[in-house]
């Protein structure tokens, strides 16, 4: 791939095929994808060659981005194409994704900048329905569709995640409207829930990371993390409730038909076995529900059960032919394995310190520190929120939520209090943390805040007690030391 990069515009572009001079944008077909490739490269190997690459990518992604006024841009599919894509695989939300990636790498505004004026085209593209928002495919093509690769569900997770690194609640406004649009749309069936892949088509109910649960609750997933709602959850569990419905048994494990009453099984992250595997794999990160581990390896025991070792090693069909990417290919069946096999390193949140103020004069404000940390495994990264405090005063803290702390890491907490206008009072609770990504796991930090009583009547009395007693002293000192 370095070999075939292009410079341009002080980036690199790569051709789709040698003999195919066409330039792709996407996360999943062009540049996006490419770079992340190049981006992964880097962070398991550490080489400063493969971070070239990715933000080279990125940087040639930045120079053929159209505006649409000061604060809004778009791609073209290709670099060439008059069509605008909205989705994951071809569009601005994949290439979003890219960008959010790069940002979190190298901490270049640019590329925060860019996905934020990708969130907002794709705001001002969205469309209402039912009481939240759709999206068209292109501007070429209207085709509206529900699931992860090129609809509604795969474009509000973007805007999910850019509101996660920007805290604009325009965007979490959109993801949880495309959210909402999907629960009014969802089929319910035998406890679960399905969904039909293009609006206008006779339904078929897909199961895969396309255009079926294993794709569309992702963003179900994503904003239960951000907002603790229990309705994303239930959707989540009742999509994956619906999988198992379907789930067929074969080879000491499970198949799924590529959509309900097909009769063809396939293998791929995007419309087959390894992707569905991968769903209940993060709804077992998730809940800890021992079900969903048991359906994750069940498709991984059919997967090894249907492995091609006829070329020397492992491949996987789709459809009767054989390819090697990440999305219908063998790479992405590799992958699901090495998920399986290696579950991602789960972060610990922990707290230091405690918040003690005494003699606060009502209605002042105090200031005070705590730390928030991540305990957990190596390579593990922390998100947190503050989601209780006391119920008296006024409260600030700086930051207020975090993203991607590391583990063995601390963050510095700013606090704000403007206590309460009462006098001789104990004031007391605790401050409450959580893991976004665990509602189980959260830490306190104490808090006591002490008001004094009001001296100043002691203060009108002395000069009474000083004009009728002119050597009152040694009773003063006295009075003082009782007070």
């Amino acid at each position: 791939m370095i070999d075939k990069a292009i410079s341009e515009s002080g980036g690199y572009k790569w051709p789709e095929r040698e003999d195919l001079s066409k330039y792709y944008t996407g996360l999943y077909v062009g540049a996006a994808g490419t770079g992340d490739a190049f981006f992964n490269l880097y962070e398991t190997l550490s080489d400063p060659t493969y971070l070239e690459y990715a933000t080279g990518a990125a940087d040639w992604l930045l120079s053929v981005a159209i505006f649409e006024g000061q604060d809004e841009c778009k791609w073209p599919s290709d670099q060439y194409a008059p069509d605008y894509c909205t989705d994951i695989i071809y569009g601005a939300s994949g290439v979003g994704l890219f960008l959010l990636r790069m940002y979190n790498m190298t901490n270049n505004q640019e590329y925060l900048d860019y996905a934020k004026y990708a969130g907002n085209w794709l705001v001002d593209q969205a469309l209402p329905a039912g009481s939240g928002y759709k999206w068209e495919f292109s501007n070429y093509n209207p085709n509206i569709y529900t699931g992860f690769s090129h609809g509604t569900a795969g474009i509000g997770y973007f805007l999910a995640e850019l509101y996660e690194h920007t805290n604009d609640q325009i965007f979490l406004e959109y993801a949880e409207g495309a959210g909402q649009w999907l629960i009014d749309i969802a089929v319910t069936e035998a406890g679960g829930c399905k969904w039909w892949s293009k609006e206008g088509d006779t339904p078929n109910y897909a199961t895969g990371w396309c255009h079926g649960p294993s794709g569309t609750c992702l963003l179900f997933i994503k904003l239960y993390k951000i907002t603790s709602d229990d309705i994303y959850l239930t959707y989540a569990e009742m999509g994956g409730t619906w999988l198992i419905n379907l789930a067929i048994q074969s080879g000491g494990g499970y198949k799924w038909p590529h959509y309900q009453g097909s009769p063809n099984f396939d293998t791929t992250i995007c419309h087959g076995a390894a992707g569905i595997g991968d769903f209940f794999l993060k709804m077992f990160n998730l809940t800890n529900e021992d079900i969903y581990y048991e359906y994750a390896e069940g498709a991984a025991e059919w997967l090894k059960s249907v492995a091609d070792t006829s070329a020397g090693g492992y491949r996987w069909p789709t459809f009767g032919s054989y390819y090697t990417g990440f999305s219908v290919g063998t790479s992405g069946v590799g992958l699901f394995f090495l998920d399986l096999y290696d579950p991602p390193d789960k972060p610990d949140l922990v707290c230091y310190g405690d918040l003690n103020w005494i003699n606060v004069k009502p209605g002042s404000k105090v200031t005070g520190s705590f730390q928030v940390g991540n305990i957990g495994d190596p390579d593990s990264l922390l998100d947190w929120e503050i989601i209780q405090l006391p119920e008296w005063g006024t409260w600030s803290f700086s930051p207020d939520s975090g993203i991607d702390l590391l583990a063995g890491e601390t963050v510095n907490i700013s606090v704000e209090v403007v206590a309460p206008n009462e006098e001789e009072t104990v004031f007391s609770g605790e401050v409450i943390l959580v893991n976004s990504e665990d509602s189980t796991d959260t830490c306190s930090i104490d808090v006591e805040l002490t008001t004094p009583r009001n001296r100043s009547i002691h203060y009108h009395f002395l000069p009474r007690l000083f004009e009728r007693f002119p050597n009152a002293l040694p009773i003063l000192q006295q009075i003082l030391r009782l007070i």
